[in-house]
C-alpha cells in the first residue's frame, strides 16, 4: 500500500471516528475540545439572573438584520461588588439596530448573561460554540468609552466595504441590489425571504451563500471561463487565485469563508498542476487539521462540510460526470455545443455541478429538509454567465463609490444582469416539481448514503486501476 493511501485512511479514519463521537453527544471526548476550546472566566456569571457591568470590544463586524443587530463582543474587564478584575470570553449580544455601533469600538456593557439554548431542531449552543461563544445578552445597556481595539487592516477594509455598500444602495432597487450584496460583498441581510425561499427551491442558495459549494463552483467556473478566453493556465490559475483572494477580503474575511478559500485554493492548485486525484490528499489533511483545533466544526458548521465534501464531490466525480456526459451526448449535439463558447461553458458546468451535489446532498437534506429537483437546470442557466455577473457588480460597485454619476450609467447593464437571476429564479420557482420537502431525516440515511457512495467510488476505482 502507497503510503499517501496510509495517510488518506489515517484521515478518514479520524473523520469518522469524529463524527460519530458528535452524533453521540460525547463533546468532552473529542480530541482537541479540552485543550483548545477556551470558554473564559465571563461565563461563570451565566444564568445568575442578575445584572453585571463588564468592559469589551467589538472583535468583528456588526451583523445588521431587518429587526435588530448583533454585536460579537470579547471581554476585558468585568465590575462586581465594587470591584473591576480582568476576565475573557467572548459574548453574542442582541440589540436594536439604533444607535449604531461599529468593528473595534470599546463598550460598557451591562446586562443579564445567558447561556445559548438547545431547541428542539437546532443546537444554538453548539453553533456558537465552534466560534468560541459560549454567553449571551439580550438587549443590554451599552455606553461607548470612545476607544477603538481596531485593526488597522481589517478597520480600512470594513470601511470600503461599507462605503460601496452606502453608494449602490442609493442607486440600485430591490431585490437585485440584495443578491449584488450577497454576491459581491458577502451581505445577505437583505435579501427578502420570499427571494431566500425560492433560491432554495431551485437549489441556487449556494450562489448567495459563503460556503464551500459557492467557492468550489466561482473557483472552476473561473479557471474555464479565463482559459476560455485564450489565458493559458498557469496565467488563469493565478488570476482566478487573485480574484478568489480579492473576495473574501471584500467580504471581510469571516473564518467560514476563509476555510472554503483554502479548499478553494487546493482546488486551483489542482487544476493548474492536472492532478485532481492527488489534491484530495491534501484536502483531507487540511480537514484533520482544523478539526483538531476546532472539532466542534464538524457538526455544527454546515459551511464547513460543504466546503470538505464539494471540493472532495469534484475532485472524484468530476471525472466520472465528464465521461459520462460525453458518452451519452449524440455526436451532432456534442459539435454543435463544440462550436459555441457560451454553450461549452455551459457543458463545463454539468460535471462539476452535478459532482458537488452528489457529495453534498445528504447534508443539504438532512439540514434543509428539501431536494430542489431542477437544481442542475437552475444551475447549467446561470453559473456559467455568474463569473461575468459578478465582475458587472463589482465595476459598478467601485464605478458608484468612486463618482455618483458613473454609477448611474451602469447601473442599467449592471441591473439587467442581475435581473436575469431574480427573474430565472421566481420563474423556476413556480414549477411545480421545482422541489422535494423531506423532514425529519435520520443521521443514519447520512452515514450508509455515504458508505455506498465510497464502496462505488473504490469500485469504479479498482475498474480503471487506480489510486487515491
Amino acid at each position: 500500500m502507497h503510503k499517501s493511501s496510509i495517510l488518506v485512511i489515517i484521515c478518514l479514519i479520524f473523520i469518522g471516528g469524529l463524527f460519530l463521537v458528535s452524533i453521540f453527544q460525547y463533546p468532552q471526548f473529542i480530541w482537541g475540545y479540552l485543550f483548545f476550546s477556551k470558554k473564559g472566566e465571563i461565563t461563570e456569571f451565566n444564568d445568575k439572573n442578575q445584572e453585571i457591568t463588564f468592559l469589551g470590544y467589538i472583535y468583528k463586524q456588526p451583523d445588521e438584520r431587518s429587526g435588530n443587530t448583533k454585536l460579537f463582543i470579547k471581554t476585558t474587564g468585568i465590575k462586581t461588588e465594587n470591584k473591576a478584575k480582568k476576565t475573557s470570553g467572548k459574548i453574542l449580544i442582541t440589540l436594536n439596530r439604533y444607535p449604531k455601533y461599529k468593528y473595534g469600538d470599546e463598550l460598557i456593557i451591562t446586562g443579564k448573561l445567558k447561556t445559548p439554548t438547545v431547541f428542539e431542531d437546532f443546537n444554538y449552543k453548539g453553533y456558537l460554540a465552534k466560534d468560541g461563544i459560549y454567553s449571551i445578552i439580550y438587549y443590554p445597556k451599552i455606553k461607548s468609552t470612545g476607544r477603538s481595539f481596531a485593526n488597522p487592516i481589517y478597520k480600512v477594509i470594513y470601511s470600503f466595504k461599507n462605503k460601496i455598500k452606502q453608494a449602490i444602495e442609493r442607486i440600485m432597487p430591490l431585490p437585485e441590489i440584495a443578491i449584488l450584496e450577497a454576491l459581491t460583498l458577502g451581505s445577505k441581510r437583505s435579501l427578502p425571504e420570499n427571494l431566500k425561499q425560492q433560491l432554495n427551491k431551485v437549489g441556487l442558495r449556494h450562489i448567495v451563500a459563503i460556503s464551500g459549494m459557492h467557492i468550489m463552483i466561482i473557483c472552476d467556473a473561473l479557471l474555464i471561463i479565463l482559459i476560455g478566453l485564450g489565458l493559458w493556465k498557469n496565467q488563469a490559475f493565478y488570476l482566478a487565485l487573485l480574484a478568489l483572494g480579492l473576495f473574501i477580503i471584500m467580504i471581510g474575511a469571516p473564518a467560514s469563508a476563509i476555510r472554503a478559500g483554502i479548499m478553494g485554493g487546493i482546488l486551483l492548485f489542482a487544476e493548474k498542476i492536472g492532478r485532481l486525484n492527488s489534491s484530495a490528499r491534501a484536502v483531507l489533511f487540511v480537514a484533520c487539521i482544523m478539526l483538531i483545533f476546532n472539532p466542534l466544526l464538524l457538526k455544527f458548521d454546515v459551511g464547513f462540510q460543504l466546503s470538505f465534501l464539494a471540493v472532495l464531490g469534484i475532485i472524484y466525480f468530476k471525472p466520472i460526470f465528464s465521461k459520462l456526459l460525453d458518452k451519452l451526448l449524440p455526436k451532432k449535439i456534442k459539435n454543435w455545443i463544440e462550436k459555441g463558447k457560451i454553450r461549452k461553458k455551459a457543458k463545463e458546468v454539468i460535471p462539476i455541478t452535478l459532482a458537488a451535489q452528489v457529495t453534498t446532498l445528504p447534508i443539504l437534506v438532512y439540514n434543509f429538509g428539501r431536494i430542489p429537483i431542477i437544481s442542475l437546470l437552475a444551475n447549467i442557466l446561470i453559473l456559467p454567465a455568474l463569473p461575468y455577473i459578478m465582475g458587472a457588480g463589482f465595476i459598478f460597485g467601485l464605478g458608484a463609490t468612486f463618482w455618483y454619476f458613473l454609477g448611474k450609467i451602469l447601473i442599467w447593464p449592471t441591473w439587467f444582469v442581475f435581473a436575469y437571476i431574480t427573474k430565472l429564479v421566481k420563474f423556476l420557482s413556480k414549477i411545480p416539481f421545482a422541489t422535494k420537502e423531506i423532514s425529519n431525516v435520520h443521521w443514519i440515511w447520512l452515514a450508509g448514503y455515504y458508505v455506498l457512495l465510497i464502496g462505488f467510488l473504490l469500485w469504479y476505482k479498482k475498474k480503471k486501476n487506480q489510486y487515491f
